[in-house]
């Protein structure tokens, strides 16, 4: 299972979006494209909101799919293509 995420930030100031999608082989599994709900003061900021948001799901999917097969399941790989992002979540001590 892989986990694509990401914001925009600065294109339309009225309606900043975010969204992510799972993939499970070649199928989108889950998915999720809305307006962010908090305001960011930075490109950086967004992305790491829709990261959260991600991460959520990611943590629900692991778990449905251990219960429905009953199996323990690999790490979900969540892609995220803003550097900063990824380092604030390393120093934060978040993994994925």
């Amino acid at each position: 299972m892989i986990g694509y995420s990401d914001a925009d930030y600065c294109r339309n100031v009225g309606d900043r979006y975010s969204g992510y999608v799972f993939m499970f082989g070649s199928s989108a599994i889950s998915w999720y494209s809305g307006k962010q709900k908090s305001i960011a003061t930075s490109t950086a900021e967004a992305e790491y909101i829709a990261m959260s948001y991600i991460v959520k799901e990611a943590i629900f999917l692991h778990q449905l799919y251990s219960e429905l097969s009953n199996v323990d399941c690999e790490p979900v790989c969540i892609h995220e293509d803003k550097q900063t992002t990824i380092a604030i979540a390393i120093k934060s001590r978040v993994s994925f």
